[in-house]
């Protein structure tokens, strides 16, 4: 993937306990659709490692998840890239919209997989974007570039933001957990908070 790359692991502590094994084969034959991103090109393709197990887009490009053998979920998605710019400049955007909807959708997901596989109980979630030198965040709020002139740039390449804890995986709220972690993310931009949540903190989806 060319450019920026946002990526997210939920980790539950029973996995790092040796508490769970995920039954790879059964999850590569009935599951792995539901653990398919749906901003992929509709067609998915699976692929087992020692690790675990990948699911990606089959148009390639666009980004994986990953479930490992403990539990653990990983996923990735291109999150920003060199365009034109309405002035005729050339411009490296990260695309606010589509960060913020990754992080959440794969929160989402990932909690409902675990839900599904019997995996209950605390986790460690983490939230990364990588490749980030030079690119400015797009944060109109409606994915449009009229919110680039600010020039808020990243300040460091891999933007890798704070652990953040879940006490309870069958029971966690995914606005609570992800909104502190994209204010950070915005804040990194020099913006004040992730414009995506409404007065009483639930996620609003921006198109």
């Amino acid at each position: 993937m060319n450019g920026p790359v946002c990526v997210a692991h939920l980790v539950p502590i029973a996995g790092l306990a040796g508490k769970v094994a995920v039954n790879m084969q059964e999850f590569y034959d009935s599951a792995y659709l539901r653990f398919a991103y749906k901003e992929w090109s509709g067609n998915q393709r699976r692929t087992f490692s020692l690790d675990g197990l990948t699911v990606s887009d089959a148009a390639g490009g666009f980004g994986y998840n990953h479930i490992f053998r403990n539990g653990a979920m990983e996923g990735a998605f291109i999150g920003g890239r060199e365009m034109q710019l309405p002035n005729g400049d050339v411009g490296h955007v990260v695309w606010g919209s589509v960060v913020a909807n990754f992080f959440w959708d794969t929160v989402h997901i990932f909690l409902k997989t675990s839900k599904e596989l019997g995996i209950d109980g605390p986790a460690v979630l983490h939230f990364a974007l990588l490749d980030v030198d030079g690119y400015t965040l797009d944060g109109s709020g409606a994915g449009q570039l009229a919110g680039l002139f600010s020039k808020a740039l990243a300040d460091r390449n891999y933007l890798l933001l704070p652990d953040a804890w879940i006490e309870n995986m069958d029971t966690a709220d995914v606005s609570s957990i992800v909104r502190p972690l994209l204010d950070t993310l915005w804040q990194s931009f020099g913006r004040p908070a992730c414009p995506y949540f409404d007065g009483t903190g639930q996620y609003v989806r921006p198109q």
